[in-house]
């Protein structure tokens, strides 16, 4: 039996209780673990990453961009900041 899909408001709460508990409350950066996301609140990494997207539209949410450079690799770092 398949289970029950969890409503979206209850995923929006979830998630923002889940990113709000992960800050560092001195820089207020977040870098969030999908997986453990996922298990905590029972739904896919998609249903999160559209929660988070929400948020972000939202503006209670900010991508931060690190550049970083390793040996001849250029890469970035991403984390939320909560504002």
């Amino acid at each position: 039996m398949r289970p029950a899909k969890v409503p979206g408001e209850v995923v929006y709460e979830k998630v923002w209780a889940s990113l709000c508990a992960r800050m560092d409350p001195s820089t207020r950066r977040v870098r969030p673990s999908w997986i453990q996301m996922m298990r905590e609140i029972g739904v896919c990494r998609q249903r999160i990453a559209d929660t988070i997207n929400t948020l972000k539209a939202e503006g209670k949410l900010e991508v931060v961009m690190v550049p970083k450079r390793t040996g001849d690799d250029r890469h970035c770092d991403y984390y939320y900041r909560i504002p």
